[in-house]
């Protein structure tokens, strides 16, 4: 059986010995994927993150290494015919949109909690 894009993905991303990193005292998370998809009207940026960097509280935004401040959209959602893959399980896909910022987008993120910044 051929694995998933996403399996893939998320194998290189648990063999990656660099994927959480501290700058100035918080934790970043490396993203699993960035996807773009374009749409008629505008670009759609979805990124696969690990839960545990939202740790507890809820968080509607996140910042890449590079200062870029976003919001986060709601989930997604998949549907799957067996059982439910592992990174599934541990991760959440988000659209995100930045909302400040004028450097590229990073690919690690903080989850800055709602009432912190």
């Amino acid at each position: 059986m051929r694995k998933s894009l996403m399996k893939t993905k998320y194998e290189k991303y648990l063999e990656n010995d660099n994927r959480v990193m501290t700058i100035n005292g918080e934790k970043y998370y490396m993203a699993v994927s960035i996807d773009e998809l374009k749409c008629p009207d505008r670009k759609l940026i979805t990124a696969t993150l690990p839960y545990e960097m939202f740790e507890r509280g809820k968080s509607t935004s996140l910042k890449d290494e590079n200062g870029n401040e976003y919001s986060i959209g709601s989930p997604g959602y998949s549907s799957f015919s067996g059982s439910i893959p592992k990174w599934y399980l541990e991760c959440g896909q988000f659209e995100i949109n930045k909302t400040s910022g004028n450097e590229p987008m990073g690919s690690y993120f903080h989850a800055i909690k709602d009432g912190q910044k």
